[in-house]
């Protein structure tokens, strides 16, 4: 009879960005959890290797009254005890067939005594220890009788002593004594109520009720004592609620429900009836991160401990009652003006935080709360005038932040002014006295006060008033001055250059009309009329060309198999970082350290923002970088991940290298020939003699 090895996940491993938040919301409207409660990481221990403490591939996990916890091992075929502080008691257990022996141990169960059961998941058998691990009973054997395994998987002891298996590969539930006589089975193979698509976790809670994961078919599956259908939850998917393989499944004392959710990297809590109470974890291997996490098990005090198989460790949680939302900050930056106007684009930067669970996301409005976009980076701010963004943060457990307001105010722009007195350069004035009027309007800001000056002496302050009288001027050249300011600070200067003559003569500073060389030579004049600006608007603004360069790569983190790959986009931005169309055809070079780049030369054509190309990966595992290099513009590197592919051996299905050439478990390469054959569960192509899939590690009938 073939076996069913599962020793990894079904994981694809995708890039966001990487991103960015951790527990993504699932649209923009968000609606509050049944607690607000999280777990925070209290303790974790293990580490890969076969000593005491250490790990190889963990897999289930149980508590005792006393709370010591045993642990599973599929590496090492045997169970260890702990304390609660992770602190080592004992340990058995080695490869093979015998009593007290394994071949693959998965699930693990403690009754109120202190006995221990382990599912025997190839040998086809349940295995009873007394707490210190010496051998008491054993049932089961190969086949689909009662009584009889196809991979038994979770287990489980009500507080009866009754012992609940479930069966993987014969898609049931099997019920015993404390000694292996068979009570009872429910279960076949299919989608609706009551039928399994490979059933992993089994766990009862204090009413005698069984939870049972339903690995293929994404949900949990509630019944009686005896296998009648009470409920059901779950679906395909990454969202609350929804699963991609639950795998484990425990019980605490006030009836609430601990999923481990296999390839989306956490853990889910609901109420008995399904109801979604709270997440944590995400992919990854700090506190709290996972890399498949496997069995559960809830102690009296509400403690979770979860298996983090691949990680090769123990995590302990605990709850924490968390109504506090998070708090955003936001800031701004560009060139400053005055009241509070900025006189250059701005970037706007919210910075989240939570003093007890994860920041989830952050969100902002530009349009009055219309449209809600999810913070990822910086936002930059052109339009001119006063713009209102709106923004807040929810935590992991829900909570949400007030919606906060703040209005960013650009002017970019100096008033524009132009006269209503009918005046000239060279115009002659019969008066020591003159009064000028004007009008202004500004797009930004709006006009804060206007300035007058004669000739090169102090400017006065004249308010808001568009008329003045310029006095006590002498016969002779004169310029009139008059400045409009905005709320900004920025400016405009009309000026216009007169001649006063108040006497026959003109006076001091008049050139009458002159003889010399016969030639009659006219007043002298000053330049004409004028217009300054300040030097935040020049007169003609150059025309913008492309100044650096953008890489971007989707996804950022590929497999190191020699055939996945990442596009790569090349974007022309101009000196501030905004996209710029290229004034011309520019040809870029593209280098990478690992992997091959389909085009290491390509070309954006005028008029265009953007290129892409591919980057195909090696078998190389790490981080590559890829630079790209243009003539005229700033070089720019960016890196992304060539991750290890998982495959299994086709001999005994344990995890192994990509790369490995011999199965370090069994020491043998994988087979030859050429003739193939299909995996019975993924479809992959194997060779016809193989035992195990390499691509899912199912076992393969003979």
């Amino acid at each position: 009879m073939g076996k069913l090895i599962l020793h990894g996940g079904k994981r694809v491993v995708l890039a966001v960005l990487i991103c960015l938040a951790v527990f993504a919301m699932a649209s923009s409207v968000f609606v509050g959890p049944v607690h607000a409660e999280g777990y925070v990481l209290v303790l974790k221990w293990g580490s890969y290797g076969s000593g005491d403490s250490q790990f190889a591939y963990p897999s289930g996990v149980a508590v005792d009254t006393s709370g010591n916890v045993c642990v599973t091992e599929l590496g090492n075929d045997r169970v260890q005890k702990f304390t609660s502080t992770g602190a080592f008691i004992t340990k058995w257990g080695s490869p093979g067939s015998a009593d007290g022996q394994f071949n693959d141990t998965y699930g693990v169960a403690v009754d109120g005594s202190g006995d221990v059961y382990v599912t025997d998941f190839n040998n086809d058998r349940v295995q009873k220890f007394t707490s210190t691990g010496a051998f008491i009973t054993k049932w089961g054997s190969s086949g689909s009788g009662d009584g009889q395994f196809y991979n038994p998987s979770g287990v489980a002891v009500d507080t009866s002593g009754n012992v609940y298996v479930a069966d993987l590969s014969n898609h049931r539930i099997q019920k015993f004594t404390s000694t292996g006589a068979f009570v009872t089975k429910w279960g076949s193979p299919g989608s609706g109520d009551g039928q399994f698509a490979f059933p992993w976790g089994v766990a009862v809670d204090g009413s005698g009720d069984v939870y049972v994961t339903d690995l293929n078919n994404d949900r949990v599956q509630k019944f009686t004592s005896t296998g009648g259908f009470v409920t059901k939850w779950g679906s395909p998917g990454s969202g609350d609620g929804q699963f991609d393989w639950p795998w484990g499944v425990a019980v605490d004392g006030s009836g609430d429900v601990y999923v481990t959710d296999l390839n989306n990297d956490r853990v889910q809590k609901f109420t008995s009836t399904g109801a979604f109470v709270t997440k944590w974890g995400s992919p990854g291997s700090g506190d709290g991160q996972f890399n498949d996490p496997r069995g559960v098990a809830v102690d009296t005090s509400g403690n979770v401990y979860v298996v983090d198989m691949s990680n090769h460790r123990i995590q302990k949680f605990t709850s924490t009652l968390d109504v506090t939302p998070p708090t955003t900050v936001i800031s701004k930056s560009g060139t400053a003006g005055d009241n509070n106007w900025f006189t250059s684009d701005v970037t706007v930067t919210l910075t989240a935080s939570d003093t007890q669970s994860a920041v989830a996301e952050t969100k902002y409005s530009l349009d009055g709360g219309t449209t809600w976009l999810t913070y990822t980076s910086p936002i930059t701010i052109t339009t001119q005038g006063n713009t209102a963004i709106q923004y807040y943060s929810v935590d992991s457990v829900g909570n949400k932040e007030t919606t906060e307001s703040e209005n960013i105010k650009v002017d970019k722009l100096p008033p524009s002014i132009a006269p209503t007195t009918s005046l000239s350069n060279g115009t002659e004035i019969k008066s020591s006295t003159y009064e000028i009027s004007w009008t202004a309007t500004d797009t930004g800001s709006g006009i804060d006060h206007y300035e007058a000056r004669l000739d090169s002496g102090r400017w006065a302050n004249i308010g808001t008033t568009t008329t003045y009288t310029f006095t006590g001027m002498n016969d002779g050249s004169h310029t009139f001055n008059i400045k409009a300011v905005d709320k900004a600070g920025e400016f405009q200067i009309y000026s216009v250059n007169v001649i006063v003559k108040t006497s026959p003569t003109g006076g001091l500073g008049y050139i009458g009309p002159a003889l010399i060389g016969g030639a009659a030579i006219g007043a002298a004049t000053v330049a004409g009329l004028f217009i300054y600006k300040t030097r935040k608007r020049p007169k003609k603004p150059p025309t913008p060309t492309p100044k650096m360069l953008r890489i971007q790569a989707e996804p950022k983190e590929i497999l190191a198999d020699g055939k996945s790959t990442s596009t790569i986009t090349l974007q022309l931005l101009d000196e501030r970082g905004t996209p710029i169309a290229a004034s011309e055809d520019i040809q870029v070079s593209l280098t990478s350290t690992r992997g091959r780049v389909e085009k290491p030369t390509i070309t954006i054509p005028k008029g265009k923002e953007e290129e892409k190309t591919v980057l195909m990966s090696s078998v190389e595992i790490g981080p590559v970088k890829v630079s790209a290099d243009a003539k005229g513009l700033k070089s720019i590197t960016m890196t992304l991940n060539f991750l290890e592919k998982k495959r299994y051996c086709m001999h005994c299905g344990v995890i192994m290298p990509f790369t490995a050439r011999l199965c370090p478990k069994c020491g043998n390469a994988p087979p030859a020939g050429v003739d193939t054959k299909v995996c019975r569960n993924c479809k992959s192509v194997i060779p016809v003699v193989a035992k195990f899939c390499s691509e899912c590690g199912a076992g393969q009938p003979e």
